[in-house]
């Protein structure tokens, strides 16, 4: 950026430098002749025009040629012409010009990229990032059935507007081969604020307690227990924003209540 500037600043002066230079003198006032005109003789003007004026043509070019057309009497004044690539090559100042011209749209050109980049820094680092954490082990909840909660909690500096939450918990055969809708949860979710650095808890618990045959299927690693969470919020900039969860329990870990990131569904933006 500060070579571009030394290179504004050349231009400029060399191009003053120039034109300093190369001003026009000042004319010196030339006595003009003024023609003299005799009061006493007077000619008389002949009725026919035309030998005046074959005469007069003939004394200046030659006869006059009938075969010459207006097109080639407008190439003969436009060849005497300088075109303008002419101009540029040849004038310093017409290139002078030229090259500042494009000195400043790359000045203003960069000076764009800088603003936007700004700008957009401000934003990713100002906004807010909300995301479902694991707070505890899956473990009993009311009446015995399995409960696990989850912390949402808001890791940006501004708050997060208009946020809904969902989360569902659910046996599925393990590796999992269906989706997990959330668009009813989350059309049916209140939806709040949340600033920076709170957080809230919130539990996803199986509605029955499974039996002796899902428990072993969950243990010998043929189904799992899978927990999908989805968060829809806007930040201080109007933007909206999803995260994604996708947490499972299977084999030895649903003994001791423990939980993994499942490999799919876990996004965030």
């Amino acid at each position: 950026m500060i070579r571009l500037y030394i290179f504004i600043a050349f231009l400029i002066l060399t191009a003053n430098l120039y034109g300093a230079e190369n001003l026009p003198s000042e004319k010196t006032n030339a006595p003009r002749n003024t023609p003299t005109t005799g009061t006493n003789t007077v000619k008389k003007i002949p009725r026919d025009l035309s030998s005046v004026v074959n005469k007069t043509v003939s004394s200046v070019g030659g006869p006059l040629n009938p075969n010459h057309t207006e097109n080639q009497e407008k190439k003969e004044t436009n060849s005497s012409d300088e075109s303008w690539w002419y101009k540029l090559r040849t004038d310093p100042v017409a290139t002078f010009t030229f090259l500042l011209f494009i000195a400043t749209g790359l000045l203003w050109w960069s000076t764009r990229q800088l603003v936007l980049g700004a700008e957009k820094t401000a934003t990713q680092e100002l906004r807010a990032y909300v995301f479902p954490r694991i707070d505890e082990n899956m473990s009993y909840g009311f009446d015995w059935y399995r409960s696990v909660p989850l912390m949402i909690k808001n890791f940006g500096q501004t708050p997060a507007y208009d946020l809904a939450c969902s989360l569902y918990i659910g046996l599925y055969k393990f590796p999992l081969d269906t989706d997990i809708n959330h668009s009813e949860q989350l059309a049916s979710s209140a939806r709040s604020a949340l600033a920076p650095s709170e957080y809230f808890r919130q539990y996803a618990c199986l509605p029955d307690d499974l039996n002796k045959a899902e428990i072993d299927s969950v243990i010998n690693k043929q189904s799992a227990i899978f927990i999908s969470g989805k968060v829809e919020y806007f930040d201080a900039f109007k933007q909206k924003h999803t995260t994604s969860i996708c947490l499972y329990s299977t084999g030895p870990d649903f003994r001791k209540g423990l939980l993994a990131y499942y490999h799919e569904g876990n996004n965030a933006d």
